[in-house]
């Protein structure tokens, strides 16, 4: 059979022959598969390009992730950076605010500060009304107790003499005859520290003015003449009282 006629047959079994014919010589045949071992080394190849190709891929995303952490890390250190310098900026502006707000207060003679409100207390006797007016010549008003540490707070400043406060009574629109008590701003009483013996809210006729006595406590009476305590808002001027 020629080699031509069946190329695939003669190329996968080809023999080798060596030695002498069929006189005794000795005689080798091998038979070469050749296309069997073309095949096997493209099988072979393809594994260790598809691991080149995977290699190649991992190698690049670990590229990436090394890249992407670097910034990150830049970003976080930019940004903790940022706030530390608005943290010291901020504890920078609360000093300068403390700052301020004790010169506010001792900007006139007799001004006291407590918390975020600066006090006057009087040295002369006028009745309620006028007492009232002359806080608001003063950029305040007449003082507005809303809780326990202020009432210590003023107390303290009441114990030389009986001072107004700014809390009188108002006739309840359905009530004929009963009344309530309002702060100058037309607020609610909520926190209260009157006297024992003092009659509170209900039947307090109209127009009572409310005061505190040398004990710290709270009275009222309809007229007479007594010191005053002022009270000024620092972070809010407009609600200095009008009359």
């Amino acid at each position: 059979m020629s080699i031509y006629e069946d190329p695939d047959a003669t190329l996968a079994n080809m023999r080798y022959i060596k030695g002498v014919g069929e006189d005794g010589g000795e005689r080798v045949e091998r038979i070469i598969d050749i296309y069997e071992s073309v095949g096997d080394q493209d099988q072979a190849q393809k594994p260790r390009d598809t691991f080149r190709m995977d290699a190649l891929i991992v190698g690049v995303l670990c590229v990436l992730l090394v890249v992407g952490i670097i910034i990150m890390s830049k970003l976080y250190v930019q940004l903790f950076q940022e706030k530390e310098k608005l943290g010291d900026s901020f504890s920078q502006l609360q000093a300068e605010h403390a700052a301020l707000s004790r010169d506010y207060c001792h900007t006139a003679a007799g001004w006291r500060r407590f918390r975020c409100s600066c006090y006057y207390k009087s040295t002369e006797e006028k009745n309620w009304q006028q007492s009232r007016d002359d806080c608001v010549t003063r950029d305040a008003h007449l003082v507005m107790i809303d809780g326990r540490e202020e009432q210590e707070f003023v107390s303290e400043m009441s114990k030389s003499a009986e001072s107004w406060i700014g809390l009188q009574s108002e006739k309840k629109q359905d009530w004929e005859k009963t009344c309530v008590w309002m702060w100058t701003d037309k607020s609610v009483v909520e926190y209260q520290h009157w006297s024992v013996n003092t009659s509170s809210c209900c039947d307090a006729p109209q127009g009572s003015t409310a005061f505190i006595n040398l004990q710290g406590k709270w009275s009222h009476t309809n007229n007479g003449t007594k010191h005053w305590i002022c009270e000024k808002p620092i972070y809010d001027q407009s609600n200095a009282q009008t009359t």
